[in-house]
C-alpha cells in the first residue's frame, strides 16, 4: 500500500509504537539486567509472569517463556556513550565490537542482554532523528 503512493496515515488509525514485548526464559535475570544495568524503571509487574519497563514513550514488556527470544534487536538512544560504556563494562556488559559509526553519523556500541538479544546504544552526532536509518547490525 505505502509503495503505491497511499498516505497510510489517512487510511489507518494506527499511532506510535506503545509497547514492545520480549520473551524471557529467566524473567528475574532479564529484569535485573534491564533495570540495574540499563537503568529502565519498572512501570508494572505481574509477579512471575511479566514486567513492564519504561523506556521513553515505549514500554518494554518482558514476558516469561520456556524459550528465549530469537534474533531480537533493540536500539536505545544514548547520551555520553563513552561514560555509559565504562559504567556498563563495570557491571559486566561486554560490547561486541569497538564503537563504530553508523552511515547516518551516530556513534554505536553493540552488545547482548543475558539471553542473547542484540542491543545497540546510539549516540547521535549532530543529526536529526528523522535522518536515522539504522535497521540491523553493522555492515548491513
Amino acid at each position: 500500500m505505502a509503495g503505491q503512493g497511499v498516505d497510510v496515515r489517512r487510511v489507518t488509525s494506527v499511532g506510535s509504537l506503545d509497547e514492545l514485548h520480549l520473551v524471557a526464559r529467566d524473567l528475574d535475570g532479564m529484569e535485573r539486567f534491564y533495570t540495574e544495568v540499563l537503568g529502565l524503571g519498572v512501570e508494572f509487574r505481574h509477579e512471575g509472569e511479566m514486567v513492564g519497563l519504561r523506556s521513553g514513550k515505549v514500554m518494554l514488556v518482558l514476558t516469561r517463556s520456556r524459550v528465549r527470544a530469537r534474533g531480537a534487536s533493540l536500539g536505545f538512544t544514548c547520551r555520553r556513550l563513552d561514560a555509559t560504556l565504562r559504567r556498563l563494562r563495570g557491571l559486566g556488559a561486554r560490547p561486541l565490537h569497538p564503537v563504530w559509526g553508523g552511515h547516518w553519523g551516530a556513534r554505536i556500541a553493540e552488545f547482548r542482554d543475558p539471553e542473547g538479544n542484540t542491543l545497540y546504544l546510539e549516540e547521535p552526532q549532530g543529526i536529526r532523528r528523522s535522518d536515522h536509518h539504522h535497521h540491523g547490525s553493522r555492515g548491513k
